[in-house]
């Protein structure tokens, strides 16, 4: 499976580049026009979300596990990993 979502990833960075330079080309006649593009996850409001609100889906356990479950959505959020990945990490604990 990893190597599956290795290569979905190769493949839409290769796309978003692509269609990144397409634009470029197509704004380059256009001075008013200022054309970036970013994939960063990064999103400040989802993070104070996590660190807000992930214990509130959690109840009747303890306080150890609700927070060992609200540090791997924090750390799974910053390290941008897979879903799939930090659900492991929580069924495990």
């Amino acid at each position: 499976m990893a190597d599956i979502d290795s290569e979905i990833s190769v493949v839409v960075s290769a796309a978003g580049r692509a269609e990144a330079s397409s634009l470029r080309r197509l704004f380059e006649s256009h001075e008013e026009h200022q054309l970036g593009i970013s994939f960063d996850l990064q999103n400040p409001l989802v993070h104070k979300w996590i660190q807000g609100h992930t214990g509130e889906l959690i109840t009747q356990v303890t306080d150890e596990t609700r927070n060992a479950v609200k540090d791997i959505m924090t750390r799974a959020f910053n390290e941008g990993m897979h879903p799939r990945q930090s659900a492991k990490l929580i069924k495990s604990i």
